[in-house]
């Protein structure tokens, strides 16, 4: 089974980039008994490219968290109210 997003838009990278916050895709895959990732998908140069996941890369979640939680709450209810499904 996978699952592929691949819908983003202007809005959505303003919005992040407003909140000093990147989205980044990652891939996991399975061959016969092995888990291989995650793998970090990335742009450059119009190249896509493939490099082993880090978290030391970026800023944990649970930080922007801790001090954004109403944020975060509303982000939710705008996001339920648009996407079906995920309620």
């Amino acid at each position: 089974m996978a699952v592929a997003m691949h819908a983003t838009s202007d809005e959505e990278d303003a919005a992040l980039m407003a909140h000093h916050l990147a989205a980044f895709t990652t891939e996991w895959r399975i061959e016969g008994n092995q888990e291989i990732g995650p793998i970090e998908i990335f742009v450059d140069n119009g190249q896509i490219g493939r490099r082993p996941f880090s978290e030391e890369n970026y800023r944990p979640l649970e930080e922007f968290a801790q001090v954004n939680p109403d944020y975060l709450a509303d982000l939710k209810a705008f996001v339920e109210d648009r996407v079906g499904g995920l309620s």
